[in-house]
């Protein structure tokens, strides 16, 4: 199975479209293979954010007895979206399955390979938290003020309580929960049973 995991970082600086860091492309050209057969791996990458995103790292780990070389990628970032242009990254790997030792005995065996992504961005808040500022002696009671926003991959919730004492206000206090990506592939490496 081959799994992508994304993490994104959020800053409170920029804009989002609502669909963030999207994976239009997770294929492999086949995913049976015979011993020493190739093929190749790709992922299409396509940036709806308005605000620069940076790719940390885009790799592939957890190959077992596959070999996974020959990485070639676009670009080595994606630019940010603007003007309803939104950019593309392409990478592409050689897998290659390994010798007949491997699966001998077998009729096939599935291998799993894992595609890390880890990247950084930023997103702004379009809709403020609103507080009521008023003297201690003024307040009778307060009630607690909530906003959540997220940008389709970070989900950002902002709560305090409303109004706040102009001397002592309360701390608003910000719970920020990342959404992974994923999807997963199969691929077999084909072998023949040892016959007795």
């Amino acid at each position: 199975m081959l799994v992508i995991l994304a993490s994104g970082c959020a800053e409170n600086t920029g804009t989002s479209t609502g669909k963030g860091l999207v994976i239009n492309d997770f294929s492999i050209s086949d995913n049976t293979l015979r011993p020493n057969q190739e093929a190749n791996l790709q992922v299409t990458l396509q940036n709806y954010h308005e605000r620069p995103t940076t790719i940390n790292n885009i790799s592939i780990f957890n190959e077992g007895e596959l070999t996974v070389d020959n990485k070639q990628c676009t670009s080595d970032d994606i630019r940010e979206a603007r003007d309803g242009l939104y950019p593309q990254l392409s990478c592409s790997w050689t897998v290659k399955a390994p010798g007949e030792d491997f699966i001998a005995g077998f009729d096939s065996k599935k291998t799993p390979l894992k595609l890390r992504l880890n990247y950084s961005t930023q997103f702004e808040n379009q809709e403020p938290l609103k507080v009521n500022f008023k003297e201690l002696s003024e307040i009778e009671r307060s009630e607690s003020r909530k906003i959540s926003f997220g940008n389709g991959e970070v989900k950002l919730q902002a709560e305090t309580e409303s109004p706040a004492a102009l001397s002592k206000p309360q701390p608003v206090k910000i719970t920020v929960q990342n959404k992974d990506l994923a999807e997963s592939m199969e691929t077999t490496v084909l072998g023949s049973l040892l016959q007795s």
